[in-house]
């Protein structure tokens, strides 16, 4: 049975952001896990922010380095503590991932550093995924590799109905 979802991208910053991203997403790579994907603006209005979460079965909270600083969670003007654990807690931690992109260091060393010091990222998401500049323009390996953990990701984490039973590869996303 074909078990697509629909995939909310939520930010603080516009759709011209993360428009790569979104095209991404409505590749055919992922058609079978996702059925639609919904750019999510985050404003002050909480209220309305949960009710956009609702109509989502995975959430990729996004942010650029553009906007000066990598300040997600866990540190002075951080930009979205509320709203990392609201995901995480409607939808599940493994029906989260949180993106970065437009660094210039997308290494393992500056994810472990990042993690060290928001470790909320690493508590109420399932992975975070370093996007440089360079990765973003170029379909590199490491580019691909990243795609793949995504798809992989996505895929795991969603229902599986068979004749009367249904069955969940881990614990359950809509």
């Amino acid at each position: 049975m074909k078990s697509q979802r629909t995939v909310g991208i939520f930010s603080r910053d516009g759709r011209q952001s993360y428009n790569w991203l979104i095209d991404m997403l409505n590749e055919t790579d992922f058609s079978k896990d996702v059925k639609e994907v919904l750019p999510i603006y985050i404003g002050n209005n909480f209220s309305e922010f949960t009710a956009n979460v609702s109509g989502c079965g995975f959430a990729i909270l996004y942010h650029t380095k553009n906007r000066g600083r990598v300040n997600v969670t866990n540190v002075t003007d951080s930009l979205y503590d509320e709203e990392l654990k609201y995901l995480s807690k409607k939808l599940g931690k493994q029906c989260v991932i949180v993106v970065i992109d437009d660094l210039e260091d997308s290494s393992d060393k500056f994810k472990e550093s990042l993690l060290a010091n928001q470790p909320r990222i690493r508590e109420f998401s399932q992975e975070l995924f370093l996007i440089s500049q360079v990765e973003k323009k170029t379909l590199n390996e490491e580019m691909m590799n990243k795609k793949l953990q995504m798809k992989n990701i996505m895929a795991s984490n969603k229902k599986v109905s068979r004749a009367n039973e249904t069955h969940y590869c881990f614990p359950r996303c809509k």
